[in-house]
């Protein structure tokens, strides 16, 4: 058993990171293991069930070759799996159901709308704003039930939604039901002195900003890379290093950028990666148990997933519940169109957008 997710943060803009890939792994002094209560997460029973409704989850993700799918939720407690579709339940997925463990109940309700048709709309709207069609945005939210969009906007444009001359260019860019409500901009969070191979979870510096790494990734040759988000080095050219100032990468061909979809930094850096990642506090030293954590597997992110991240400013923070999937959001100042996939969790002391 894993144990509850833990995400490095990757990002200055959002907390942000990406589970792709195959985890490239690598021999690390040992340190003790922590105890379940270490991490402030539910219970273990809670989690064990969370991992076996997700391993459903994802077997109905693949299966849908035509993109139907809204949301897939999880209820630990009740041992339940709800997937919102939009459209009639194809063959594939009616025998997921009928082969599905006895004792998790499995719900497919009905959406009006897929999350690629939300997103696709969220898109336009973000088209839009660029033009001067409609007002600027915090985020757009594809609303778990797939009903539509939720349009997070400061005090002034929502009060102006509310006027009865309003003619509403969010829905009429979008081309289905969008609501507009009072949001907050997605406020900037970003370990210091690592060393190759190198792990997840750790600053890296430039002339004009930090970020977090994430995951290490293999590529089909065998080689390992290191992620973090596009919106860091939006071009892919910088040269970083590590907090004490010590070399990350040359920068140029040592870095690709596949910023839309998936706002992803894909780093070839200087001595290599292993499959660890940071936990703890962000200044936790190697006689924290959490200190340094080996990455067991990958996988999707459904709504009700309880999580942890760990990013180099923030330190780890259990806790948090996936509240929504299909958040976009603009990375700081760079207009680009908004990323698919991301997700929201709350916890009791923070909000969270990763992907």
């Amino acid at each position: 058993m894993a144990g509850p997710r833990i995400i490095a943060s990757v990002a200055t803009v959002a907390i942000a990171s990406l589970f792709i890939g195959s985890l490239a792994s690598a021999a690390l002094p040992s340190v003790s293991e922590p105890s379940w209560d270490d991490l402030s997460m539910p219970s273990k029973e809670l989690i064990l069930a969370q991992e076996r409704l997700d391993a459903l989850a994802e077997q109905f993700v693949k299966a849908d070759t035509k993109g139907q799918i809204a949301t897939p939720e999880v209820d630990q407690d009740n041992l339940t799996l709800t997937v919102r579709l939009a459209g009639d339940t194809p063959p594939e997925m009616a025998k997921i159901i009928a082969s599905a463990p006895k004792d998790i109940t499995t719900v497919v309700e009905r959406a009006r709308f897929s999350m690629a048709e939300m997103q696709a709309a969220g898109e336009r709207i973000h088209e839009a704003v660029t033009r001067g069609e409609a007002p600027d945005y915090f985020a757009i939210v594809s609303n778990n039930d797939g009903s539509g969009l939720t349009v997070e906007v400061e005090s002034d444009i929502l009060a102006k939604t509310q006027t009865a001359a309003f003619d509403d260019p969010f829905e009429k860019a979008a081309g289905l039901p969008v609501e507009a409500k009072q949001g907050e901009p997605i406020v900037p969070t970003s370990r210091g002195n690592d060393a190759d191979p190198w792990r997840g979870g750790a600053q890296i510096d430039r002339s004009v900003t930090f970020c977090t790494t994430a995951f290490s990734v293999l590529r089909p040759d065998g080689y390992g890379r290191i992620l973090s988000a596009a919106h860091c080095d939006f071009y892919g050219n910088a040269g970083w290093t590590d907090w004490a100032g010590d070399p990350f990468t040359g920068g140029g061909a040592s870095a690709a950028v596949d910023r839309v979809p998936y706002d992803t930094l894909i780093i070839d850096p200087i001595g290599g990666t292993q499959g660890r990642v940071y936990g703890g506090p962000w200044n936790a030293t190697s006689s924290d148990p959490r200190y340094s954590l080996k990455v067991a597997a990958t996988d999707g992110s459904h709504v009700g997933d309880f999580i942890c991240t760990s990013g180099a400013n923030s330190g780890e923070h259990c806790h948090a519940q996936v509240m929504e999937l299909g958040v976009q959001f603009k990375c700081g100042v760079n207009l680009s169109p908004p990323s698919r996939a991301v997700w929201r969790a709350s916890s009791n002391q923070h909000n969270i957008v990763d992907h």
